[in-house]
This record gives C-alpha cells, sequence and structure tokens, in this order.
C-alpha cells in the first residue's frame, strides 16, 4: 500500500504544479525505480482510476474532478500528447466550431487534423478522430485555454472551410451547412478571410455557394473576390455522388446535387 501512495503523491504534487501528462521515463526518473517497475505501479494506477493511457507510454492525471465525473476531455491533453508525438495539429470541424460559438451541432468526437497519420485512440467513451492533412503546420490557427493549457484550433474561416471540405465528419452537408450559419450570422468580414495557398478553389466555390445560399452576403462576397483570382472548374456540391440532371450555379461553377435543408 505504501508503494502505492507514494506513487499517488508524485501525481498529485505534479498535478499541484499544473501538469497533467507524464510519461513513463518521467515516472521511472521521478520515483527512483526501474521503468519495469514503473510500469508495474502505472498498471496499479490505472485501475484505480488514478490515471490513463491513451497513447502508450504517454499517461494523463485524472484530476478529483474528473473522476467524480468519469469523464476526461481530450481537450485537456491533446496538446501534450501532439508535441509527444512531434505532430503538428489543430482541433477542426465541428470540434473547433464549439469553440468559436457553434452549438447547435455538437459532435460525438473529438475532431483532430494533424500533419502525419495518427492512429485514433479512444478514451472513455469519448473517441478521438485524427485526420491526415499534411499542410497542417500552415493552417492559420488560434490559441484556446483550457484547464490545462493552450490548446490548437483552426481560425474560424478555416473552420468554416473544413466543415465543407470534410462534411463528413460534421455528420452530413445539412449539419455541416448549420454550424457554418452559426458561425458566420453576426460575424462582421474579415480582409484575410479565406485566403491563402491551403484553400482550394473547388471547395471555396461550394463554399461560396452555401454561404449565398444562407444570405450571408458579405462572406460570400469575399469569397467570390478570391475566387476571380483562381482557376475555377466546374465541382459537384458533393463529391463522388451523380450530377445528372441536376440544377447549375453559373456563378459558382457548382452543380447543384444536394438539397440543402440546415435546421436555422
Amino acid at each position: 500500500m505504501g508503494l502505492i501512495l507514494n506513487s499517488e503523491q508524485w501525481i498529485r504534487d505534479k498535478r499541484t504544479k499544473g501538469v497533467a501528462t507524464f510519461t513513463d521515463e518521467e515516472f521511472s526518473v521521478g520515483l527512483e525505480i526501474s521503468l519495469t517497475l514503473a510500469k508495474r505501479r502505472l498498471g496499479m494506477l490505472r485501475k484505480k482510476k488514478r490515471v490513463f493511457t491513451p497513447y502508450p507510454q504517454f499517461n494523463v492525471i485524472v484530476s478529483d474532478e474528473d473522476s467524480r465525473s468519469g469523464f476526461v476531455h481530450p481537450e485537456l491533453f491533446i496538446d501534450q500528447l501532439m508535441k509527444y508525438l512531434g505532430v503538428n495539429y489543430y482541433v477542426t470541424t465541428l470540434s473547433a466550431a464549439l469553440y468559436h460559438g457553434a452549438s447547435h451541432q455538437k459532435p460525438m468526437e473529438f475532431q483532430v487534423c494533424t500533419e502525419k497519420q495518427v492512429h485514433a485512440k479512444k478514451v472513455g467513451n469519448y473517441p478521438i478522430r485524427f485526420i491526415t492533412n499534411s499542410e497542417a503546420s500552415i493552417i492559420p490557427i488560434q490559441k484556446k485555454k483550457t484547464r490545462s493549457g493552450l490548446i490548437n484550433i483552426s481560425r474560424l474561416d478555416v473552420t468554416c472551410y473544413d466543415l465543407v471540405a470534410m462534411w463528413k465528419y460534421a455528420g452530413g452537408l445539412n449539419n455541416a451547412t448549420t454550424a457554418i450559419f452559426e458561425l458566420l450570422e453576426e460575424e462582421k468580414s474579415i480582409q484575410d478571410f479565406w485566403q491563402g495557398p491551403y484553400f482550394s478553389p473547388s471547395v471555396l466555390q461550394r463554399l461560396g455557394y452555401i454561404l449565398e445560399f444562407l444570405k450571408l452576403k458579405k462572406h460570400a462576397v469575399q469569397v467570390q473576390k478570391i475566387l476571380k483570382e483562381m482557376n475555377m472548374q466546374w465541382t459537384p456540391l458533393v463529391k463522388n455522388r451523380s450530377t445528372k440532371g441536376c440544377p447549375r450555379s453559373e456563378k459558382w461553377q457548382v452543380m447543384i446535387n444536394e438539397t440543402l435543408e440546415p435546421d436555422i
């Protein structure tokens, strides 16, 4: 029992100092024990739900608050985990939309874009969806404060763009459209929105059509101005779906093969 209490005191001290995560090696060095014995003790701590391990050799300290709720949100360790893996990342789509104030469409998973492939891990009943984006290191981000520090979330315009580009992760294009409306309904025009090498014309065309459909005219005009400098080609509103006989938007060069019915 004394050994376990010693281990628990170590993680309590870490938590008091504002540290929420640690590696197996840090635990071993901190307690001055072998790595083999450290792994054994960590196993006991996991059984007592004092820590959990979302990735091999990477551990998260469970606070008293989270222990009572039985739930540790991935936002509390995602930044530390990505630093441990040496991978650039940002929180994306509906998860990012929540931080920007869109609360109507809540994701059933924590959605993160990473520049390299990371295998999905499930923490309790809350999965993390890792979406590979090789350009994650150059995507404009914002920092969001959480109980355990700062995390990277996609900038507002990138969030809207990703909702269109990766609508499947939003639970469908209608859910994505609803979230975009919530995000931009009261947002003023911003000059650098949707400008940069990471924005593709085809996604911007679909986004522009959606913005116009939502009567978000200022934002639609911004996208239209950017597209004038790009090489537009006809694109379906929803990829990999038939466009036979569907209506077309000449302005956006979008084949409208999906009926938009957002919940607004």
